[in-house]
């Protein structure tokens, strides 16, 4: 890495490896925006079908069923709560509503 910055390979080395480590942040700010902007629709998601429901409130977390052995059993899940209503959750990603088991 030395030799690279130093020009030991050439120029267009040296200007590659610093224009690498310039874009490497702005591409991981890209990444992670573009994460978070996933999220907050997934969230705004979760809420419109609860409010949808009839329940009161809504919120993203683990789901309750999962086997702890058994990471296949393991999702993303919108929970459905309050209103007097029993609890309801379904894959947050997918939208697939089942009631909760809980």
């Amino acid at each position: 890495m030395g030799d690279l910055v130093r020009g030991t390979h050439g120029q267009s080395a040296r200007l590659l490896v610093a224009l690498g480590l310039v874009e490497a942040p702005t591409g991981l700010c890209l990444i992670f925006a573009g994460i978070s902007a996933s999220d907050g629709e997934l969230e705004t998601r979760c809420e419109a079908q609860c409010v949808a429901a009839g329940y009161a409130s809504a919120r993203i977390g683990p789901n309750s069923d999962r086997d702890p052995n058994d990471r296949r059993t393991w999702f993303v899940a919108c929970i459905c709560e309050g209103a007097g209503k029993p609890p309801r959750e379904f894959r947050a990603e997918r939208g697939d509503e089942r009631d909760s088991p809980r």
